[in-house]
């Protein structure tokens, strides 16, 4: 995971390719486009550090606290895969009739060394975003 990867279609500015999809990236990456995204998009910025975490299981917990699922999230990857999808279209919805209307960028940061245990986390999101293709919820996964 030594490159950018995105959903959606990559440019010589890899953090507009970043806007509005779902990326991995390493942390020199991170540090190029992270700031240029938010700025670019006025966005709030949630950090989620699964790096701690063992299984999982961990991490759904960790990204539900953080993110601040509704309760009724069931912490299995179909339901990573519909929240996902839910946080951006209710993200995406308030930006379209601006009501609360700030875009935002979920920065997950996990090590190289969780890249195989946290892969059907990671799968879940971006199969989720490849369904959408707004600018309010862009997702950073950064791999430290």
């Amino acid at each position: 995971m030594n490159q950018v990867s995105n959903t959606s279609e990559n440019t010589s500015e890899p953090w507009r390719a970043a806007i509005g999809g779902f990326t991995v990236c390493n942390a020199s990456e991170l540090a190029r486009i992270l700031p240029m995204c938010a700025l670019e998009l006025n966005a709030d910025v949630h950090t989620v550090d699964v790096r701690a975490t063992t299984d999982v299981e961990q991490a759904m917990t960790i990204l539900s606290q953080r993110l601040r699922f509704p309760e009724y999230f069931g912490h299995n990857l179909d339901a990573l895969y519909d929240m996902t999808g839910e946080c951006a279209d209710i993200a995406q919805g308030r930006l379209d009739i601006q009501i609360n209307a700030v875009p935002h960028i979920w920065l997950i940061c996990s090590t190289t060394e969780q890249t195989d245990m946290l892969s059907p986390v990671l799968d879940a999101m971006r199969d989720a975003m490849d369904g959408f293709k707004g600018t309010a919820l862009s997702i950073l996964w950064a791999v430290v």
